[in-house]
This record gives C-alpha cells, structure tokens and sequence, in this order.
C-alpha cells in the first residue's frame, strides 16, 4: 500500500539535498537556517510515514515501510545528497544503501550505533538509563494524543 508523505520543496538549479528529520520532528526541524541552505541547494524536506502532515496509518512503523514510502516519492529524482537526524540518519542510511546510484553523498547526524544487536539490547535494557532515559515514553504519550484525541 502506498502512503501519501508531505513533501516541501524549495527547487533550485543546483545539487539536489533531501532532509529527513528525527523522532518527535516533522520538515519544520530544518526551518532554522533553511534560508541559506535554500540559496545554495534545491532543498527537499519530508515529512516521515507517520509525522508531520504526512499519512499516521495505525499500522506497525517498520523500517521497511518507511523506506518504501520514502522510495514512492524520491524516485522522481535522479541524484541527490540525503541528511538525517537520529531516525531520519537511521532511514538516510537505509535509503542509501538501498539507493546508492541515486544517493550522491549523506550526513548523518546523531545516528545511533550498536555495534552488535546484543550491545544494543544491553544498552536499553540498563538502569536507570536505556528504554526509561529515552524519548520513548513521550513519543508514545504524543503519538496516542495527537492520534485519538486530535485525530
């Protein structure tokens, strides 16, 4: 099934660069300093599957889903540059390596790294830090809010 993202774009004859944004963000993240990015790049920036003004499908947020979703809309572009922060590093990486003739470079910003998937599930299951430290519980609480409350 495809979903429907939101996507800004500010075109330019220039580079293309997509913004993807974190946990808790929407494109608004990038609103500080945009303009100067915009006077030098052909700047996108979307909105994740489930943020923003994007389609919140109650559905399991995979990370294939996600990057299905990203490949619906990016593959009007030939070649572009792709930064992330923190989820949306985690999806940049994704979309490059599964893109990498369209990918020309990316920035990853605060992308979290587990060397193994047994480090990963030490780290978060430590107290009082790990699942209790992270952003989770307010993701969760916002998620449910914006979601049944304000639909």
């Amino acid at each position: 099934m495809e979903y429907k993202l939101h996507l800004k774009e500010y075109p330019r004859d220039a580079p293309k660069v997509v913004l993807l944004h974190g946990l808790g963000g929407t494109h608004r993240y990038w609103n500080s300093g945009l303009d100067e990015l915009t006077g030098l790049f052909h700047v996108i920036t979307i909105d994740l599957l489930g943020f923003g003004d994007s389609d919140k499908p109650w559905i399991n947020y995979t990370r294939e889903r996600h990057l299905e979703a990203l490949e619906a809309y990016l593959q009007r572009y030939d070649r572009f540059f792709v930064v992330g922060h923190s989820l949306g590093a985690a999806r940049a990486l994704g979309y490059s390596a599964r893109n990498p003739k369209q990918v020309i470079g990316q920035s990853l910003i605060s992308l979290p790294y587990y060397p193994t998937e047994e480090q990963a599930y030490r780290w978060f299951r430590r107290t009082p830090s790990g699942w209790l430290m992270t952003n989770m519980f307010t993701a969760i609480a916002a998620c449910l809010f914006t979601r049944r409350i304000m639909g």
